[in-house]
């Protein structure tokens, strides 16, 4: 498993993505959605349907919630209220626009997206918050040329021809808006983890002017892990993967 290019389910990351969206089609920072735990049912392939159970991975719970403070704290259950009012279908073409190149598979993405389906890769994340942090200026990156594992077979030979992902000029107010929702740290610095349902992934994702890094947590092969969250795994080592790149 390449876990630079793999496809895994990014969770929580996707909130900014879907804010963006949501914005773009009317709702507001004000917004109110549901804050308590509830169930879904999701597809599983053609004929089948799994129910998750939808909760906040803070374990925070309320009467309702503004769509800012669910963007500003990165929470799951208004999250996925919210996709329930939105079309897929919009949303996939949206995750396209900023380089998620699974997005326009049928069928990617369920209602849960935020804690389920839509897999994609790291290298993707990490394009997606370049394009918010660049202020919905999209950027293929192209620098990786070529990528060998260490027996001299090929991982990864970057395109010959960029690929034609481009951000309306209509989204960047809304990119623009999201960005102001995200905490910021005391060195500049946004941190966001994900976290999934089937506790097999986690996920965090630094950006500031200069850098986008994205560090995930798994194991290769799809296994679950017991009690993982991006907090206490993931996000420790961005910070030091951060605190190198600072003092460099």
């Amino acid at each position: 498993f390449n876990s630079t290019f793999g496809k895994r389910q990014p969770g929580t990351l996707l909130i900014p993505l879907l804010g963006i969206e949501a914005l773009s089609k009317g709702f507001t920072l004000d917004k109110s959605l549901g804050n308590t735990p509830f169930e879904i049912t999701v597809p599983r392939d053609d004929t089948k349907t799994e129910k998750i159970n939808i909760i906040n991975f803070d374990n925070s719970q309320s009467e309702s919630i503004t769509i800012n403070d669910m963007l500003k704290n990165n929470l799951a259950i208004p999250a996925v209220h919210l996709t329930e009012q939105m079309k897929i279908s919009e949303l996939e073409q949206m995750f396209w626009a900023f380089g998620i190149e699974k997005a326009k598979e049928n069928n990617w993405c369920n209602n849960a997206l935020v804690v389920d389906s839509c897999e994609m890769s790291l290298f993707e994340l990490v394009k997606a918050y370049q394009t918010i942090e660049n202020k919905g200026e999209f950027l293929e990156i192209n620098d990786i040329k070529k990528i060998d594992s260490s027996n001299g077979s090929e991982l990864y030979s970057s395109p010959n021809e960029s690929k034609k992902h481009s951000i309306s000029e209509s989204l960047i107010s809304f990119i623009l808006e999201v960005k102001k929702t995200l905490k910021r740290e005391d060195n500049d610095w946004t941190i966001r983890t994900g976290d999934t349902a089937n506790d097999k992934d986690t996920f965090a994702l630094g950006m500031s002017q200069d850098y986008t890094i994205g560090v995930w947590v798994g194991n290769t092969k799809g296994e679950k892990m017991n009690n993982i969250q991006g907090k206490d795994i993931a996000e420790p080592i961005l910070k030091e993967i951060i605190n190198v790149v600072l003092n460099k």
